[in-house]
């Protein structure tokens, strides 16, 4: 990751002076971390909760996107996306499908890696 600079700062008052500098590395943002400990915390035939907890976002505000694959054809089944929270409730899937779920968080910078659960 580059590093635009450093700043040092000394504290000072009545009692004493800081000897040894605090040090503030600057350096630029990025795409956010990924999402981790993805579960899936409830289930039906046709429906299904995806909780998930957000990386770091490097400072930028971020999205939190969920693909949801038919494992069965290989095709893109649902697209949704999160501005508050890695969270997704899925609606209205065919019963008895295999699915993979993918999710990722994004921001101005690109997007995160991917987290993929299989069921």
């Amino acid at each position: 990751m580059g590093d635009y600079g450093s700043l040092l700062c000394w504290g000072r008052n009545s009692v004493a002076e800081q000897k040894e500098p605090c040090i503030v590395r600057i350096i630029p943002a990025g795409p956010p971390d990924p999402v981790r400990n993805c579960v899936v915390v409830n289930q039906s035939h046709s429906w299904l909760l995806v909780e998930c907890e957000a990386g770091y976002s490097n400072g930028l505000q971020q999205k939190f996107h969920l693909d949801v694959y038919n494992s069965a054809v290989d095709h893109l089944q649902v697209n949704l996306t999160s501005n508050e929270a890695p969270s997704f409730s899925v609606h209205d899937l065919p019963p008895g499908t295999p699915f993979v779920l993918v999710v990722y968080a994004s921001n101005e910078k690109g997007k995160s890696n991917s987290l993929a659960i299989v069921g």
